[in-house]
Order: C-alpha cells, then sequence, then structure tokens
C-alpha cells in the first residue's frame, strides 16, 4: 500500500545484513620467518561465490590481490620469501578487499 513502511527501508526494498564474513591467516601471529612459506588466507562467514578478492597486506601497504579461491600470496606455487621483507617485526593481513 502506498505510505506504508518505514523511512529508512522503503516499500519493496530489503536492507541486507552486516556481513559476518571473517579472514584467517596460514601464518600464525608472531611467527618468525625464517624460510619462504606458502601465504593463503581462508574466508569464512559467507557463501564462496560472495568473496570477490582477499588483499594481502605487509605494514599497511597491498602486497598482491588475490582474486579467486584458494587466495594464496602470489599465486599458486609461490612463496613468501623472508629476504624481500626489512629484518624486524612486520604485520601481515590478509583482508577482503
Amino acid at each position: 500500500m502506498p505510505g506504508c513502511g518505514s523511512p529508512g527501508n522503503p516499500p519493496g526494498r530489503t536492507v541486507a545484513p552486516a556481513s559476518s564474513a571473517r579472514v584467517s591467516s596460514s601464518l600464525a601471529e608472531g611467527a618468525e620467518l625464517t624460510n619462504p612459506l606458502p601465504w593463503q588466507a581462508r574466508v569464512t562467514g559467507v557463501p564462496a561465490g560472495d568473496v570477490t578478492s582477499v588483499r594481502f597486506l605487509i605494514d599497511g601497504t597491498i602486497r598482491y590481490l588475490a582474486l579467486q579461491a584458494a587466495y594464496l600470496f602470489a599465486g599458486r606455487g609461490n612463496l613468501l620469501l623472508p629476504g624481500t621483507l626489512d629484518p624486524g617485526s612486520h604485520n601481515r593481513l590478509p583482508e577482503l578487499a
């Protein structure tokens, strides 16, 4: 009926719930990288088809964008090389793009 519905949600329009997607890393927090390692992101809480990409960040800078599952840093067969990072602690984080 015209005029029904709340102002924040007009008739015929639905509001999507907030995403419950979570991204986890195959590298443990505080891990010391002494050897080249595969780095994989795992996405949970949403259907696989809803994930368009995963960003791999190191120290706040995007270092790689994975566009398809299995969300591997630098693609299949590639590794995160410790020698490409400066000595010391780094923040490594995969996140949904």
